[in-house]
């Protein structure tokens, strides 16, 4: 089980921080596709993103220009052996944003993570 998970996080770490020459080859490949703000949100669809059949969105605050969401769904060495990512992000009282919730599925050995971010306060000086 340790194995797996570690290859399920190598495997999403491939996309988390999305790499700016992947997004690059993306929408040379027209393998991006951008739907207008709904909602207040701007959509991104990245498909075959690090590997075939893969699809990394991502959701940005079309008002703040900030992000909201991210997620992934790959697999790792079989298709059917499905891998997925969901990160939800919050925005601190000053605007800074952070990802408040993540959460990462490991469906064929039926293991979901989930983490947390919540209690931040300023730092005293």
């Amino acid at each position: 089980m340790q194995e797996y998970m570690q290859k399920a996080v190598a495997l999403i770490q491939k996309y988390v921080p999305p790499s700016p020459e992947l997004i690059q080859k993306a929408k040379d490949g027209k393998k991006l596709t951008v739907s207008p703000p709904a909602q207040g949100k701007v959509h991104l669809e990245f498909k075959d993103f690090v590997q075939t059949a893969d699809v990394m969105t991502i959701d940005v605050d079309a008002k703040a220009l900030v992000l909201s969401a991210l997620n992934v769904a790959t697999y790792l060495e079989k298709k059917e052996d499905v891998v997925s990512l969901d990160v939800r992000f919050g925005a601190l009282a000053d605007g800074t944003s952070y990802n408040a919730k993540t959460t990462l599925e490991a469906k064929a050995k039926n293991i979901t993570v989930v983490i947390e971010n919540s209690g931040h306060r300023p730092l005293v000086k």
